[in-house]
């Protein structure tokens, strides 16, 4: 049992906030000095899990770690669950303060100070008493009790880890070999949760190099919706030719976690492969399997300029989809409407439905080349005025003929009501986009009439809706701040000149943007 250092000085208290990332709320300044606790008051530990146990509340246990000067440490704390919640800081042998909580918690603890480090363990509530546990790993060195994170894929049966927490285990440790892994990576926890169910499940994921540059870029997918977080996505960017430690912290409940990681650059293992199609054309088909279950499809384009619109169908609506560049570059993640990629010559599309959602048996994806460096897609109208709007256009949409598009002479400013029907006594309707240069849609609104915002030469497209595999429909953009375009109204003949007094003459008036509402009144001449 380790002895209370009296003239330990405690951390300032931290807050841990970890759905895939922690977050320090209140730090320490490195460098603070503390009362050097006395050697005979500490406990040497070795690197792995260490169990304590407070009998006394407010004490302040010293850990004397092994860990050398220019070694760089994790402290793992459990976040919940059994035993006592414990903040830790890391001194040396002065007391000058070396890390907090916080940065211990995503290993990058660099010792720098005079060895012996000791590390300071309280509790955050200072009148708790009971067993806590505190998990050391050295980060700057793949550590031998680390199970290696094997590379996975997109097949149903990908390589995976089990980890088991519960009964004083509540963190682990795992490494990334530097010659295993591509220079993007997916990586993906599941949690099932305890026969009680009453425990919010609370984890965090950290990756650490082992050169000491700092963390990976990783970005934590937001879970969608309001559902449990049981199934977690994180994207992170590796460096070639650098190992990874990862470290898994989570609570001491008795619960299984399954990580696995996969390749989402261009070698992605288990990706479909086709090519994008012209605007319309027939969507190719996914199996979606289970709740959960990630697909890929690899969708490669003639040139990295290219644009393409690619969308996820199925009939509840429930499939999710994250794209990915050639490089692993996060292109688009939001499910609420189409991505609209540039720059790449292929893409990687990760489908699923999440945990909770409706699941049907199949998705239809589309990939369309909306556009080329040239301007619009070739199969897409080009539009003569759209002074009062353009259309109506009538069809019926199927899986055989999913879309249509029309590129629009519109200019920056101009406002178009888009009013859609079904015709064939359907209630659900083809759905707008108006697209700039950019790829960004300028429509709004979950029904008809949708509004609609153009730019200069808008791409307008509309598409066969999730819910239903056939539509018959009418649609017509009207602009409500005529005229729309670049088009001033002008007069320019009228036929015929003369008319013979006391008949009825039919007139012919030739212009620029003249509407149904335009009025050209006729003054003056002589009476024949």
């Amino acid at each position: 049992m380790p002895k209370v250092s009296a003239s330990a000085r405690r951390p300032i208290s931290t807050v841990l906030t970890c759905l895939f990332a922690v977050l320090a709320a209140l730090l320490l300044p490195l460098g603070t000095a503390h009362a050097a606790p006395a050697a005979e008051d500490c406990v040497g530990v070795s690197e792995g899990r260490y169990a304590g146990r407070f009998t006394t509340a407010g004490q302040t246990h010293c850990l004397e770690l092994p860990s050398p000067k220019g070694a760089r440490i994790a402290a793992l704390t459990s976040l919940g669950g059994a035993g006592v919640s414990v903040q830790v800081e890391v001194v040396d042998r002065d007391g000058t303060a070396q890390c907090t909580s916080g940065v211990l918690a995503r290993g990058g603890c660099d010792l720098t100070g005079t060895a012996p480090f000791r590390a300071m363990v309280h509790a955050g509530d200072t009148t708790a008493t009971g067993s806590y546990g505190v998990h050391f790993v050295r980060t700057d060195v793949l550590q031998q009790g680390c199970q290696v994170l094997p590379a996975g894929s997109f097949a149903d049966d990908a390589a995976a880890v089990r980890l088991e927490t519960g009964n004083g285990v509540f963190s682990h440790c795992l490494t990334i070999p530097a010659d295993a892994h591509s220079t993007s990576e997916l990586l993906r926890i599941r949690l099932g949760l305890p026969d009680d169910n009453d425990l919010f499940p609370q984890y965090a994921i950290s990756l650490v190099d082992t050169d000491g540059e700092g963390p990976p870029s990783c970005y934590t997918h937001p879970a969608p919706g309001q559902q449990l977080r049981t199934d977690g996505l994180t994207s992170c960017h590796l460096a070639a030719g650098k190992a990874y430690t990862v470290l898994l912290q989570g609570q001491d409940s008795a619960r299984s976690h399954t990580l696995d990681r996969r390749d989402v650059t261009a070698t992605a293992k288990g990706c479909a492969a086709s090519a994008a199609t012209a605007v319309g054309a027939p969507a190719t088909t996914g199996a979606s399997g289970q709740n959960g279950t990630l697909r890929c499809h690899r969708i490669t384009t003639a040139a990295a300029t290219d644009r393409l619109r690619i969308d996820v169908r199925d009939a509840h609506d429930s499939t999710h989809r994250l794209v990915m560049d050639n490089g692993g570059g996060i292109a688009c993640h939001q499910k609420t409407s189409a991505c609209t990629p540039t720059g790449s010559t292929g893409y990687q599309v990760v489908t699923q439905v999440p945990e909770g959602w409706s699941l049907a048996d199949s998705y239809r994806l589309d990939a369309w080349r909306i556009a080329t460096a040239a301007g619009p897609a070739p199969e897409c109208a080009r539009t003569g005025s759209v002074a009062y709007g353009y259309g109506p256009l009538t069809g019926t949409f199927s899986e055989e003929r999913t879309g249509v598009c029309a590129a629009l002479t519109s200019v920056s400013g101009d406002q178009f009501r888009v009013d859609i029907t079904a015709t064939d006594g359907g209630t659900s309707i083809p759905e707008p986009a108006l697209y700039t240069k950019a790829g960004t849609d300028l429509c709004t609104g979950h029904s008809s009439p949708y509004n609609c915002q153009g730019t200069d030469q808008s791409l307008f497209v509309l598409s066969l809706p999730d819910s239903v595999d056939r539509t018959a429909y009418r649609a017509q953009l009207v602009c409500t701040n005529a005229p729309c375009g670049s088009e001033d109204v002008s007069v320019g003949t009228v036929t015929p000149d003369t008319a013979q007094s006391g008949t009825v003459a039919t007139l012919t008036v030739q212009g620029t943007a003249l509407g149904m509402n335009t009025t050209v009144r006729l003054t003056g001449g002589r009476r024949r």
